[in-house]
Formats: C-alpha cells, sequence, structure tokens
C-alpha cells in the first residue's frame, strides 16, 4: 500500500479468457477496494483479440502510458504452465515496463 499511495492513478485490468487460475477477487472487487482506500483508480476488462493475455497486460499497460504492472505471479498449476505458457513466464521475457510480482 505504501507503493501504491505513490501513485498518480491506478488502472486494474482483467482479460477475457485468461482461465485456469487461482479463485481471488474480479478486477472490479479489487478496484472497489483500492477505491476505499482514497485511491484514484479505474477497472477495466480486455479482450485479447488474437494475442496472448500476456501480450494483452503488456500492451495495454503501454498504450495508457503506465510505468509498472503489478500482477500476481504463477496463478495457474505447473502442469497449465509447462504446456500452454503463462503470463507470468511472459511479462517477465518480455515486458518492456518493470513488474512487480506478488508471490
Amino acid at each position: 500500500m505504501p507503493m501504491l499511495s505513490r501513485a498518480e492513478s491506478i488502472e486494474v485490468m482483467s482479460v477475457d479468457g485468461a482461465g485456469g487460475m487461482v479463485p481471488g477477487p474480479s478486477s472490479a472487487e479489487i478496484a472497489q477496494s483500492l477505491a476505499a482506500y482514497g485511491f484514484k483508480v479505474t477497472n477495466q476488462h480486455v479482450k485479447p483479440a488474437n494475442r496472448s493475455a500476456g501480450q494483452t497486460i503488456v500492451d495495454t499497460a503501454v498504450s495508457i502510458g503506465a510505468d509498472l504492472i503489478v500482477k500476481g505471479a504463477y496463478t495457474q498449476s505447473r502442469l497449465r504452465q509447462m504446456i500452454f505458457g503463462g503470463m507470468t513466464r511472459h511479462l517477465i521475457l518480455n515486458s518492456p515496463l518493470p513488474v512487480l510480482f506478488s508471490y
């Protein structure tokens, strides 16, 4: 929270079809919780078109002028990660922006 308090704004994003993840709060619920702490926060649900979920995150973050991506890491099973890859791996290897992972 102390690092987030320095943000001018926070965009919470979910990606359509990014299934197989550990159950947790929706992006709307996360945005609502952050707003309750007084953060300037917006929420969007993005469709990946023909991109991977990881590339969708990168493209969206770059397009909105983000300077940091914050993401939970390894929310898929190891088997699914090995077969299909995953957002965490994609961000580690391809993000032009700094990424803070919560594990």
